[in-house]
């Protein structure tokens, strides 16, 4: 188990990952991300450096949007994923489910899948690129893969573990789940549910009227999930990393040029595992009074049976809160934690020969407080 090394490629800056790093890892080190511990497989690629450092994000830029970061606010999302990366489960989406109308039909029906390429985006979302386990000609592809693009072959993509229960019904997952407590709302109708006789038949029993959050700790995140959700996980990781590693400055110049992205070195991520559900609601708070902390998660009510069920946030004191669901009762889209790592390229030179090494970057798994998945 080793640490990552610095990243240095002429004309690409690592700025951001110490950016991102000093805010949610203040104490680490490699990469300036505080904290945790990474595996680095290291590549090394006989090929000449990207000639065309234009392509990428000003170095000087970047180093100024460092310097100024510390000095903002956390916002929801990102308070959000801090907390609950420690509960080692993956990175968590603020937005469990892109609302890009321009994305292909069959990634805003199913959402993520495994091999997808993209970009982690400061709103707490996944910005997808394009699929490696498909051909270019796959609708996931179309118009978005480098010239040179081929998939990964000889390898099944489906190989995968599946968990369909992974997250039983009505259940959440808390920062701190000895701080943060559920109750179950009352069925009978109150003044402040009067639409018990109106909600959908679907919706879990244990679920019912509604669930209650409150707080003992003054910072936290939440996700609800009224109606459960499953794990996925491929099993040949080892097999992307290489394929990664080959591909990687193709990648960041196919991104940083036709696409247009201005994706830092770094930035990019390949997802091996998610966890998702049909239905999802997500909450954190800052800075705020325990006893003044208040959440209502419960069903929206219908007119309809025809209808699925949704749900939202009644109550938010102190605290942002989102909700979504799928469009189809037993589909399940939201992408709700994201497995997988992130690829940097660096410069080496190697008996006065310019090349390139790809570094693979994933926090270990560990019993140590400060190490968190990534």
């Amino acid at each position: 188990m080793t640490t990552a090394l610095p990243i240095s490629l002429p004309g690409m800056s690592a700025a951001p990952q110490y950016l991102y790093g000093s805010r949610f890892f203040p104490s680490a080190s490699g990469f300036e991300i505080k904290g945790p511990v990474f595996n680095s497989h290291i590549y090394p690629l006989p090929i000449e450096a990207p000639p065309h450092a234009s392509t990428f994000p000003s170095p000087s830029k970047l180093t100024s949007l460092a310097h100024d970061y510390n000095s903002v606010p956390l916002v929801e999302s990102e308070i959000y994923a801090q907390m609950l990366l420690l509960r080692k489960k993956g990175y968590p989406l603020w937005k469990p489910k892109s609302d890009n109308s321009r994305l292909p039909e069959s990634y805003k029906r199913e959402g993520i899948h495994i091999g997808d390429v993209g970009i982690l985006t400061e709103s707490g979302g996944f910005d997808y690129l394009f699929n490696i386990c498909q051909g270019p000609d796959h609708e996931l592809n179309l118009g978005r893969v480098p010239e040179d693009f081929r998939p990964i072959l000889d390898f099944d993509c489906d190989d995968t573990e599946d968990y369909t229960q992974e997250y039983e019904l009505g259940s959440h997952v808390a920062s701190d789940p000895n701080r943060i407590h559920q109750r179950r709302i009352p069925a009978s109708p109150t003044p402040n549910n009067p639409f018990k006789n109106r909600l959908h038949s679907a919706i879990p029993d244990e679920v019912g009227a509604g669930l209650s959050y409150s707080s003992t700790a003054s910072k936290g995140a939440l996700l609800v999930l009224p109606e459960g959700g499953k794990r996925v996980d491929h099993l040949h990781r080892a097999r992307f990393e290489k394929y990664a590693a080959e591909c990687a400055p193709s990648w960041y110049m196919h991104v940083n040029g036709a696409l247009g992205r201005t994706a830092y070195n770094g930035s990019l991520y390949l997802v091996t595992g998610f966890d998702k559900a049909r239905a999802w609601g997500v909450a954190s708070f800052s800075d705020a009074i325990p006893e003044n902390i208040q959440l209502e998660y419960v069903p929206k009510s219908t007119h309809s049976e025809d209808r699925y069920p949704k749900y939202w946030f009644r109550t938010c004191d102190s605290a942002s809160s989102s909700s979504g669901a799928d469009d189809r009762y037993g589909q399940q889209s939201g992408c709700i934690f994201l497995r997988g790592f992130k690829i940097a390229v660096r410069e080496t030179c190697a008996k006065s020969r310019s090349s390139l090494v790809v570094d693979i970057a994933t926090v270990a798994v560990s019993s140590s407080s400060d190490t968190y998945p990534f």
